[in-house]
């Protein structure tokens, strides 16, 4: 697997941009104040920043991190176990088919119980009709953890869409003119000048006179790192969202290998099924430990 899709640069981005959208509300208060006082003067204001929006848009990523900070760690537990359960299973199945002489027998005629999870308590009083029924039961394991992923996926996705709906509006409102009545100067650059709005980062000192040159500066430097927050945030969105289509894939894939038998399937075929199996189910044991790792990272 690609590392890259689940990294620590990537939480970081998302961390980042979910900060800087929780800690907006002063300025867009000192904003609005601001707007009022500028357009009661006979200004023909242009629309500032929809401040409510970008409120509930903060509200909605924090309870996404928390999503996050929650099925990251569940996923990578779900993962490990059900792999555990794969791999024991694999094992045991070629230590018991291991005889040349009769890998054209069929799995109908392995005795179930002969294998760990047949003889676990989740079975209750029922017992295994055979070796197939074990291989659906793995099978149903490895798809449990489809909940752990949806859950991920939908909170990555839902600060997508504050990114991308929400956030490149609030930028794209920085970088346009105040009033479309006087001397074309942008919004980010009113608020230089005015040295009272504190947007986050913004690196301003109100007790200093800056000259026209600098507040433009200034207000390029500003749109830039937004703008870099967006871009670094956007791609973490894409790298994590491919990450569960990838995970979901693999899993499904060892799952329809582990379950594509019956009980006419000879030793052989089943175990060529099984060798299938492995490749995708050793990278989800990767994908599994990445997450572990990166749950123990987040905060």
């Amino acid at each position: 697997m690609q590392n890259y899709l689940l990294d620590e640069d990537g939480f970081d981005s998302l961390k980042r941009y979910i900060d800087f959208l929780g800690s907006l509300s002063p300025a867009l208060k000192e904003i609005t104040n601001y707007t009022a006082l500028i357009a009661r003067s006979g200004h023909k204001m242009l629309l500032p920043p929809d401040a409510l929006l970008l409120e509930k848009a903060g509200e909605a990523n924090k309870l996404a991190w928390q999503a996050i900070k929650i099925s990251v760690p569940m996923l990578g537990n779900i993962c490990r176990d059900s792999i555990v359960d794969a791999r024991l299973f694999i094992d045991e199945f070629r230590a018991l088919t291991q005889d040349e002489q009769v890998l054209r027998s069929k799995i109908a005629d392995i005795d179930p119980m002969k294998f760990t999870l047949a003889k676990l308590p989740e079975w209750g009083a029922g017992m295994p009709g055979g070796v197939g029924d074990l291989m659906i039961e793995v099978g149903r394991r490895l798809a449990q953890s489809e909940t752990a992923i949806k859950a991920f996926e939908q909170a990555v996705i839902s600060i997508g869409t504050t990114l991308h709906n929400i956030f490149v509006r609030f930028i794209e409102s920085l970088s346009i003119h105040l009033c479309s009545c006087h001397e074309p100067i942008t919004k980010i650059e009113s608020y230089y000048a005015v040295g009272k709005i504190d947007l986050p980062d913004m690196e301003h000192d109100p007790n200093r006179n800056y000259s026209q040159e600098e507040r433009k500066q200034n207000a390029r430097l500003y749109l830039a790192r937004l703008n870099n927050i967006r871009a670094s945030a956007a791609s973490a969105v894409d790298n994590l969202t491919d990450f569960c289509y990838r995970l979901q894939y693999l899993l499904a894939l060892s799952q329809s290998k582990l379950t594509n038998n019956h009980p006419s399937s000879t030793w052989a075929r089943s175990n060529a099924l099984l060798t299938m199996a492995e490749g995708p189910l050793l990278e989800v044991s990767d994908m599994s430990d990445q997450l572990l790792v990166m749950s123990g990272k987040l905060v």
